[in-house]
C-alpha cells in the first residue's frame, strides 16, 4: 500500500459557501442586501425611487464590497479590524494596584447605636500590707527560683518555682 504525505496547508482550507465566497465575505454581501431594502422601504418616499436612496445604497455597496475582498487569505475586513485593535490600543500600561475593577467588594452596614456604652474596668485589688512585705521578701530573696513568661496577648507573668527557707 502507498502511503503519501499531506501537507497541512491542504487539510487547512476554509469552507467556501458560494462559488469561493467564504462565510465572512457572504455576511458582508447579505448586509448589503438587507442595509439597501432597509432603506428602499423605510426612509421617504416609501417604496419609491429617489436619488438619495441610491447614493446610499452604492455607498454601502461598495463599502461592503472592498471590505469582502480577499488579500493574502484574509479578506480585508479582518486586516482593518487587526489594525484598528493595533491602533487604539493604550500606548503605556500604568499598573495601580488600587484599581477596584473586577474586586470583589463586600458592603459593611455599620450599625450608629445613639447610646455609648462605657467600658466595665475591673479594678485592681491591692495586695494587703502583710502579702506585699511576703512578696517582696521572696523578689529580694537571692535563692529563690523564678522565671518571667510572655502570654501570646501581651500578657506577662512572674513564675515562682522553688523558695528555700
Amino acid at each position: 500500500m502507498r502511503t503519501t504525505i499531506v501537507p497541512a496547508q491542504v487539510t487547512t482550507v476554509e469552507d467556501r459557501i458560494f462559488a469561493n465566497l467564504s462565510l465572512p465575505q457572504v455576511i458582508l454581501l447579505f448586509i448589503v442586501i438587507f442595509v439597501s431594502g432597509g432603506v428602499f422601504l423605510f426612509a421617504e418616499p416609501a417604496m419609491e425611487g429617489a436619488f438619495y436612496k441610491y447614493s446610499i445604497i452604492a455607498i454601502i455597496g461598495a463599502i461592503c464590497g472592498i471590505l469582502a475582498i480577499r488579500v493574502k487569505g484574509t479578506i480585508i475586513g479582518l486586516w482593518l479590524a487587526v489594525i484598528m485593535t493595533y491602533s487604539l490600543r493604550p500606548k503605556y500600561y500604568v499598573y495601580d494596584k488600587n484599581v477596584t475593577t473586577l474586586r470583589n467588594t463586600h458592603i459593611v452596614k455599620r450599625v450608629i447605636h445613639s447610646e455609648q456604652k462605657e467600658e466595665v474596668k475591673i479594678p485592681e485589688q491591692p495586695l494587703s500590707v502583710p502579702a506585699a512585705v511576703k512578696v517582696l521578701a521572696i523578689i529580694e530573696n537571692p535563692e529563690a527560683k523564678f522565671r518571667f513568661e510572655t502570654r501570646k496577648k501581651g500578657g506577662f507573668r512572674v513564675r515562682f518555682i522553688e523558695i528555700k527557707k
